[in-house]
């Protein structure tokens, strides 16, 4: 049964990659800090490098209160406001703010998931749909702002809506900024991996600018930073285990999968994989139920990245062997892998180019579904700053031929 004889980069002994200064690889000096406002915020992991680049973030808005306390515990001198972004009281709670601070940035990640083709049960009546047009209502409020970038899914700049005229979404919002003299803009796809990321995370990126030119950024890196790259130093660990660090924390597998998985070889998916409930399950996509390769970069998380069933979310493993060095078979004779379980919020934290030390309270670490989730909904952090730092050298005269995506 095992076709791939990948075998596991030899772990080392120290990681340098855990101290903020040498992840980050991007900084800018400025002669005075940028305000920016974000939207859609859930708990501000893509803002996590914008302070290095210049940039604070003063306001910010989202609908869940868990995700609105996170935020708030990662930075606490920005002004949160709870709340649907559709009710006329929130909208007018960040207009009053804005026009306080005067932020110049507005950041916006609308909710994708009617828009990703990992969702197959799209509703396309929904209202969610539409969000991004909450960003155009709060622009016509608040005149201080001079830049605008909005994220989201790989299919949101071609998706067709009937609403709409059947004009493509990112061709809608362009016409939209024009006519708020936003006359500078640019857009693409981009993936996360080259930008410091050792995650595949295509996105949607729309820039837009009212006072200077603004591009999409050049590629950071051409070869993507591999799984071996960021989490091969992190302790072999099964279900029910738990490792040194808080969120070295693994998702429940019944005897029966970690069967299965056991005998999966690196980059495989499982024979007729089982459910939690013992049945044969019916996903059929090939992801499903996949282990990952340490050869490659993680595949995009989604926020159901604890399941066995989300996209090559299974660990890549290790092969067992023996004291004499020689793999240990089962009694068919096949090969046996370590780490039978879905990838620990320690290692996605890793893809995503997050150190080790960051201050996530001790109330969030006790709540690992909400970790999960808000790390499968984010802009990658590094991504993230590659972008808006495109805004810092437009306002400040700096190199800015920096161009990218597709």
């Amino acid at each position: 049964m095992a076709k791939n004889k990948e075998k596991a980069p030899t772990k080392k002994t120290c990681d340098p990659r855990r101290s903020h200064a040498q992840i980050n690889k991007l900084t800018i000096d400025t002669k005075r800090r940028m305000k920016a406002t974000v939207l859609f915020s859930c708990a501000g992991i893509c803002e996590y490098y914008l302070p290095d680049i210049g940039v604070d973030v003063v306001l910010a808005n989202e609908l869940e209160s868990d995700r609105a306390k996170l935020h708030h515990a990662l930075y606490p001198n920005c002004t949160m406001v709870i709340g649907n972004i559709t009710k006329p009281s929130v909208q007018d709670k960040l207009a009053e703010i804005a026009n306080r601070e005067k932020p110049e940035i507005l950041m916006g990640s609308p909710k994708c998931q009617q828009f990703t083709k990992a969702n197959t049960q799209k509703d396309l009546n929904s209202d969610e749909l539409l969000l991004f047009e909450e960003m155009f209502n709060h622009l016509d409020r608040c005149p201080w702002y001079k830049y605008v970038v909005i994220e989201n899914a790989e299919e949101f700049k071609e998706r067709k809506l009937e609403k709409l005229g059947n004009t493509p979404v990112g061709q809608h919002i362009i016409n939209e900024f024009d006519k708020r003299g936003f006359v500078f803009h640019d857009i693409g796809i981009q993936n996360a991996k080259n930008f410091n990321t050792a995650m595949n995370r295509d996105r949607t990126i729309i820039v837009a600018s009212r006072v200077k030119p603004v591009h999409l950024p050049k590629h950071l890196n051409e070869d993507p930073l591999k799984l071996e790259d960021v989490i091969d130093d992190l302790p072999t660990l099964e279900s029910g285990q738990r490792g040194p660090h808080w969120a070295d924390v693994t998702e429940y597998v019944s005897p029966a999968q970690a069967a299965q998985i056991r005998v999966t070889p690196t980059g495989e998916r499982v024979d007729k994989p089982l459910t939690l409930s013992g049945k044969v399950s019916g996903a059929i996509h090939h992801g499903a139920f996949c282990r990952a390769r340490w050869d490659e970069v993680m595949h995009s998380t989604l926020t159901n990245n604890g399941e066995l069933s989300a996209y090559h979310m299974i660990h890549p493993g290790r092969i067992i062997v023996g004291s004499d060095g020689q793999s240990i078979l089962d009694k068919d004779g096949n090969e046996q892998f370590t780490d039978c379980r879905t990838f620990t919020p320690h290692e996605i934290l890793r893809a995503l180019r997050l150190p080790d030390d960051i201050n996530i309270p001790l109330w969030a670490r006790q709540d690992m579904s909400l970790l999960r989730t808000c790390i499968g909904e984010c802009w990658a952090p590094c991504h993230a700053a590659a972008v808006i730092a495109e805004f810092v050298k437009a306002e400040f005269n700096l190199d800015n031929d920096d161009k990218g995506g597709d």
